[in-house]
């Protein structure tokens, strides 16, 4: 979910928005978004929501286009159909000027994500993020350092955090600059390959050597230097 852009535009649901007046939301508590966008709007009318994802999210189930009537429906119902915009992107060629416009992304997930791929990519992109107490998400994302952590289903501490960071430009950037820093330093490709490896290669290590087969074995590993 992003907010914030500086650029004021009304969306009609029958015409592409523009590039500047795009924000992101992925698609995931969505109804949580839309609550706390009403919120965001009382302070900050301008802003903008856009609600992006794939045209057939793989774990979303059989229930995608009834939950996205239902947002259609609340985002209606708050009187918001002027500043939200839903539609797919293209990952590699949208997603990436997606981050770069937003100010702010938001991950607000219900369910217990194991990681949350949103989460990096957004502080690659130096954006801070707020996700929700769920999964592996909070271990990464640190308040005041890279982001906040909001309690799950709760669209007024989201709303909250959204409003703060949207207030300070430079709070927004110092949060931004930690998340990418911390990318770079702990979730490369590189490094984030060579951890797996490593990993593996301590569980064959204390594995007790009577009990491992000739495959599991130091010799029949096969590795590559990516240092």
């Amino acid at each position: 979910n992003w907010f914030g852009l500086n650029k004021p535009c009304k969306v009609d649901y029958s015409v592409q928005v523009p590039p500047e007046c795009r924000l992101k939301v992925n698609g995931v508590s969505c109804d949580i978004t839309v609550q706390a966008f009403r919120l965001v709007k009382e302070k900050f009318p301008e802003a903008m929501l856009v609600m992006s994802g794939s045209g057939n999210i793989i774990d979303w189930g059989l229930t995608q286009n009834k939950d996205i009537a239902y947002f259609m429906t609340l985002i209606k119902h708050l009187g918001l159909e002027g500043s939200v915009y839903i539609n797919t992107f293209s990952i590699d060629k949208e997603m990436p000027d997606l981050y770069r416009l937003a100010d702010v992304v938001v991950y607000p997930s219900s369910s217990e994500e194991p990681f949350g791929l949103t989460m990096l990519e957004a502080m690659a992109s130096e954006k801070p993020i707020i996700v929700s107490e769920s999964g592996g998400m909070p271990e990464i994302i640190k308040n005041d350092i890279n982001g906040y952590v909001v309690p799950k289903n709760n669209h007024e501490a989201l709303a909250e955090k959204i409003i703060k960071l949207l207030g300070s430009a430079e709070l927004r950037a110092k949060l931004g600059r930690n998340g990418r820093e911390l990318t770079e330093r702990m979730y490369t490709k590189q490094i984030y390959a060579k951890n797996i490896v490593n990993a593996y290669q301590e569980a064959i290590d204390t594995y007790p050597a009577k009990g491992r087969k000739s495959r599991f074995s130091r010799r029949g590993m096969v590795s590559q230097d990516i240092s």
